[in-house]
Parts: C-alpha cells; structure tokens; sequence
C-alpha cells in the first residue's frame, strides 16, 4: 500500500507539471546586436513577466525558460511574403514549383531561401521566404541556450487582423505591421519617418496622431503588451519556418524529453505492479474466504460430532459423497444410470420409470414374486454402498414401485 501512495504522488506532481507548464513567447531579430524581447504567462497564478535582453547571449537569463513551453517570434525585416497566382493544384502541393514562380520577384538566387507554404484558396497561394543562412542563425541561437521549440514563425503574423485594416506595433526602432491575414512587414522607424512625411503609404490614426507636413508625436505601446497582444494571437496562424530540411529541430525538441518519457514510462510500470500486487492479495483473500466458508458448513452438516450414530470404521470418502449429493445437485440422467445398475442386480421385471423433478425421485414399477426379496436385496446393496434410500410401495395389480431418492 506504501508503494501505491508514492507513486500516486508521483504521478499527481508530473501532471501538475504538464498542465501547469508556462508559456515562453520569445522574440528574435534579425542581427546578433538586435535586442531580444520575451513574455512568460504563468498559468498557475494567471500573472506574466516580461523582459528585454541585450544579444542572444542572454537568451539563458531568463528565468526558468527550461519549465517552459516555448514559441519563438521572428523579425519580419527580412522575410519576403508572395501572394501566388496558381491554378495547377499539383503545383500547388510543389514547393521547388512554387520557388520557381517567385524567383523573379525576389533579389538574389531562389535557392538561398527557405520557402514555406502559407494558405491557399481557390485562386491564390500565400508564401513566406526566409534566406538559410538566416535560418541558421536563428537556430543556432537557440541551440546554444538550449531551448526547444517546435514553432517558428514571422512575428507580423502574431498581430491581430482585421479585414481592410492594418495593425501597427512598436518594438525598439522597429515597426510591424500587418496588412494582410497570410502578409505584413517590418520597417526602420527611420524609415517609417520618411515614409510617413511623403505619405507614400496609409498609417492607422490610433497609432499616428492626425498628421501635417511635419511629423508628430506617436502614442508607442509597451513591448510587454506587444508581446501579450501576439500571445494571444500566436494560434490564429499556422505559419512555421520548422518545415522541410529544418523540420529535424522539431524532432530534436521531443529528443530533448526522452529521459522525461523513460522516467514517465518506469512510474507508470510501477504503477501497474502495484495494482497487480493489490489485486493478486484481494484474491487470495477472497479465496482464502470462500475456503472458510465452505470448511464451516461442511463441518456444520457432516461433522462425526452431529451423527446420532457413528461408526469410526466408516471412511471418509462416504462424507465426501453426502457432501457433493447434497451441494452439486446431481441431475436425473446421473441418478437414473445408478438405480438402473441397482435394478438390473434385482433381476426383476420393470414395467415403467417414472421421474418426478419436485420430490427429486425415480420411481421403477416392476413385477417380482414377491415384495421381501426386493427389500432384502435392496437392504444388502444398501450395506455396500452405504448411499441408498430407497422405497418399496406394493401396488394393487401385483406390481411394485420402487423409489429412489436423492441423498440429502
């Protein structure tokens, strides 16, 4: 029972552990000196934190990111997004196709990017293009902390959407913003200066103030709400760069919790042996009871003690019997192939059988000379097997009915 307990703990503390593990939203730029932002939502108490670090060489600093279910978040600068006018369904399902399509839109050889399929719809195919050097870079910076991560995604995506709107947010110098449901992008806030000056593009008045020929001041939105803000959202879109050739890191993650899985694997078998060991006991006992029982009433019924008369010649085996005609119920065809044996030792005529399934008897209607040799035989087959009992009944016609009944 002590073994039962432990593992019952056990097992309450690891699922504890599963259903209560955070959430890890990490946010990676795209240079070495890019400031890195992360979010943790505790799911027990319902409360976040959120810090910013220096480099990816303070990725390990954060506070207990190896308890964690982690999402990574990626700068937009420098990932391309297309929207692809293809037909062929075949092509579709083709990312090498896709590629092709693309490359002349894109600076540089198609074969330095890594090309993820978005969505697509009736007309139309969303990609998203990331060159592999930037992959592993990305990667490598992870590695190094050792955080594992099975999603790897563009950060614009993580924004909310609104059809015909665009969303805008500030991290550091950096603005993302989200035009589309499967595109968006990143922009310098030098940039964004000039771009908002020469209104070449539309800015959203809640994050712009309304504008004159000079530039205004900006209402900024904290990063840790930008970063609840793309928590919350993070599930609305199944973008992952952890696709294709980097699929692998995915697969290295769950590795990671291999010694998790044999140590989850060991409590369960104990788990199972202990209950085998309960339940092998409670059947023992419960045998160990129903032998008791029967002991008792067998005593009770065919104790020496109960006899009126005892004969200490008497073997055992004649308790045995009574005991198994009285608690197996021996059926008629049983009783019958016995008295028929009796009945062919009294050498008489049989006339009829009949068997009567209320009194528990067999009834043999034969003719004989006369009534006392069938008792005296029966009274000499009675003294040999000590089991008979028997009745002779004289019938008006001549005949008798001899009636056997069972033991009881």
């Amino acid at each position: 029972m002590r073994c039962y307990t432990e593992d019952l703990v056990l097992v309450r503390n690891i699922i504890n552990k599963l259903t209560s593990q955070n959430k890890l939203i990490i946010r990676l730029g795209s240079d070495a000196v890019d400031p890195i932002y992360w979010y943790m939502e505790m799911q027990d108490s319902g409360e976040a934190t959120h810090g910013k670090l220096a480099s990816y060489c303070e990725l390990v600093k954060i506070p207990g990111y190896t308890h964690c279910r982690v999402q990574v978040l990626v700068s937009s600068s420098r990932v391309i997004f297309r929207k692809v006018d293809i037909k062929n369904k075949k092509i579709r399902k083709s990312i090498k196709a896709i590629g092709f399509i693309i490359e002349q839109s894109i600076v540089g050889n198609i074969d330095d990017y890594h090309i993820i399929l978005l969505e697509c719809d009736n007309d139309f195919c969303y990609v998203a293009a990331v060159e592999h050097e930037l992959m592993k870079i990305w990667l490598g910076w992870l590695q190094s902390a050792k955080i594992s991560t099975e999603i790897l995604m563009p950060d614009v995506l993580a924004l909310p959407y609104r059809a015909g709107e665009w969303h805008t947010a500030n991290l550091g110098n950096e603005w993302l913003m989200r035009s589309h449901e499967m595109s968006g992008f990143s922009v310098q806030e030098t940039i964004l200066e000039k771009l908002y000056i020469s209104r070449f593009m539309p800015v959203s008045e809640e994050i712009l103030s309304p504008v004159n020929d000079k530039p205004t001041t900006r209402h900024f939105i904290p990063y840790c709400d930008v970063l609840r803000i793309m928590s919350e959202n993070i599930g609305n879109c199944n973008a992952n760069f952890l696709l294709g050739k980097y699929s692998y890191y995915k697969s290295l993650t769950k590795e990671g919790h291999y010694s998790f899985k044999v140590l989850w694997s060991l409590l369960l078998l104990s788990i199972l042996i202990c209950f085998g060991y309960l339940i092998d006991n409670y059947k023992v006992e419960e045998g160990i009871a129903a032998l008791t029982s029967v002991s008792e009433n067998f005593h009770r019924d065919f104790s020496w003690d109960n006899k009126k008369v005892i004969n200490d010649t008497i073997d055992f085996s004649d308790y045995i019997y009574r005991y198994n005609r009285r608690m197996l119920n021996l059926d008629f065809i049983s009783q019958l192939h016995n008295f028929s044996h009796i009945i062919n030792d009294l050498d008489v005529g049989v006339n009829g059988i009949y068997i009567d399934n209320d009194r528990q008897t067999i009834s043999f209607n034969v003719s004989t000379i006369r009534d006392s040799v069938i008792n005296e035989k029966l009274i000499k087959v009675d003294e040999k097997s000590l089991h008979l009992n028997s009745v002779v009944v004289n019938n008006s016609d001549g005949t008798h009915n001899i009636i056997f009944k069972c033991c009881q």
